[in-house]
């Protein structure tokens, strides 16, 4: 518990530097955005662990230090030039490839891949949907593209001032999982985990 508040402590207090940063402190919002960026880096990574009960606990905190992450350096700069988005969407599927007999955890995943993919699908969808073609090839195309448009009909609501209309258009979380359980179904059938490992290392950095 002591390790989890001083890590929740180090993040907030990075959050806290890169939210007064200005054009005059140039010094500290480069280590800070550097630092932040190596957390996400290491965060995703540990997710491709072995030890299915670790990464279950730590599994909730992604999504939201992911979300301040995204916000705080869109602000700064382009994402894609501190971390490398294909890289860790890989880390995300090579999770799941890894942990697909534990329901538990790969339920969590895929509520937590959907996620990641509604909020980089804007800027780096393109980058996403490479990772997802490269790792699934048979990937359901018509159900993915049905998904995408769905995400970009919803982010024209977000910028409607109609709140009826919006609130109908809002990707529920089981409809989030459910399409993301559907596109990813041949990893968690699989012959996949028996025989892409090395596949999937080849194009994985960390080897795991």
């Amino acid at each position: 518990m002591l390790d989890e508040t001083r890590s929740v402590g180090g993040i907030s207090y990075l959050y806290a530097v890169l939210s007064s940063c200005n054009d005059d402190d140039d010094d500290h919002s480069s280590l800070a955005l550097h630092l932040f960026s190596n957390i996400i880096r290491i965060l995703f990574e540990c997710l491709t662990f072995p030890d299915a009960y670790c990464v279950n606990r730590f599994l909730p905190i992604i999504l939201p230090i992911t979300k301040f992450y995204t916000d705080i350096i869109d602000k700064h700069v382009n994402i894609s030039s501190l971390i490398d988005i294909k890289l860790l969407f890989q880390c995300l599927l090579k999770a799941l490839e890894r942990h697909n007999e534990n329901e538990s955890v790969n339920t969590n995943l895929i509520s937590l891949i959907g996620h990641i993919y509604e909020l980089w699908y804007n800027q780096y969808g393109q980058q996403l949907d490479c990772v997802l073609h490269q790792t699934v090839p048979q990937i359901n195309i018509e159900l993915l593209n049905t998904y995408k448009t769905r995400l970009l009909t919803n982010n024209d609501t977000n910028n409607n001032t109609n709140n009826n209309k919006k609130s109908q258009q809002q990707i529920s979380e089981r409809e989030r999982r459910d399409t993301f359980k559907n596109l990813l179904n041949p990893i968690l059938l699989s012959p996949m985990s028996s025989r892409t490992k090395d596949g999937l290392n080849s194009t994985n950095p960390f080897n795991l």
